[in-house]
């Protein structure tokens, strides 16, 4: 156990407990590891594939795996998500390619400082979308207040603003504009 108040990572942590603030700096990894306390602050250029993390994240690099049971903020031009497991709140301000989410997801637009993109995904709670869906799939309630271009939607779509194409399951509640879909 790593038990000191903080720590500075440019390397690689592939294994061990981590209970202090663990700051992870452009070019390191992490492959392995159970990060419990502090709130890990995942910079440019940081690449996580694999681990165990019980607390909340700024995420600021790329997540390629890993369980997180905290929340996650995937940071605007930098963050990305290409996998992983996610079982709490994700406020997504930069690009979702993969993963499986949990817990409520917010994709963010310009409006908030954000540009996300949902481009794929299982998504199994309720999602807001204030910018852009191009792909994934939705087991969920969706709240469209954007754009979907693409997509498969099991739960209820709330549309607000814009579809251009996708599949729909579940009941759609149009109060603005249909271009596309089945």
């Amino acid at each position: 156990n790593f038990n000191t108040t903080a720590m500075d990572n440019y390397g690689t942590i592939a294994g061990g407990t981590f209970d202090a603030y663990v700051n992870l700096f452009d070019g390191s990894n992490v492959t392995g590891g159970t990060f419990n306390l502090g709130n890990p602050i995942i910079q440019p250029g940081v690449t996580i594939t694999q681990g165990q993390f019980d607390v909340g994240i700024d995420n600021w690099g790329t997540i390629e795996g890993g369980t997180f049971t905290g929340s996650l903020a995937n940071i605007f031009e930098y963050g990305t998500i290409s996998g992983g497991h996610y079982q709490d709140m994700v406020s997504n301000y930069g690009d979702i390619n993969n993963g499986t989410f949990d817990g409520e997801v917010t994709n963010y637009g310009w409006a908030d400082g954000g540009n996300a993109v949902i481009y794929g995904g299982t998504f199994n709670n309720t999602v807001t979308n204030w910018n852009l869906i191009d792909g994934g799939t939705f087991n969920a309630y969706v709240d469209n207040e954007e754009t979907i271009i693409d997509g498969t939607f099991y739960g209820a779509v709330n549309n607000m603003a814009q579809i251009d194409g996708g599949t729909y399951y579940g009941l759609v509640s149009n109060d603005a504009e249909i271009y596309g879909g089945t």
